[in-house]
């Protein structure tokens, strides 16, 4: 599950965590969308949503050099941030409910991928699922040659 139990509070957010719409969510709020837990804890939990723009002001701002100091406000093109707040306990039920799938993937690999994100997402779940229940260990590369 996306959250750890911590007893120092209620829960605690996992540093980075990647959640992702369930693909049953077409024409809603949630289509596509992959969210990045920020923060979290007993008040409830902040998220911003991952698109593209997002991810290219993060891999630039990485590419950047260096050498001249920067402000944390220096990106290379203004991105409009799309941040969701989660009251104490809502994003635990909209786990449990099915409404996000939390994924094991960590953030740097979300920057380095060239594909569609949410899809790729969708199906590196679906393949640990296959894995785990069936002994699956590779997956061929086209399918329909199996």
């Amino acid at each position: 599950m996306a959250l750890i139990h911590n007893p120092n509070s209620e829960y605690t957010a996992t540093p980075r965590q990647v959640l992702v719409a369930n693909p049953h969510l077409r024409g809603t709020p949630y289509d596509r969308h992959v969210a990045l837990i920020v923060e979290g804890g007993r008040t409830g939990f902040r998220g911003v949503v991952v698109n593209d723009a997002f991810r290219r002001s993060l891999v630039a701002s990485q590419k950047a050099p260096e050498a001249a100091p920067k402000s944390r406000l220096d990106v290379p093109e203004p991105i409009e941030l799309r941040v969701i707040e989660w009251a104490p306990g809502k994003l635990e039920d909209e786990i449990r409910s099915g409404v996000w799938m939390p994924t094991s993937t960590t953030f740097e690999a979300v920057l380095a991928s060239d594909d569609e994100l949410w899809a790729s997402l969708v199906r590196s779940i679906g393949r640990g699922v296959l894995r785990e229940a069936l002994g699956i260990q590779k997956f061929p590369a086209d399918v329909r040659t199996n």
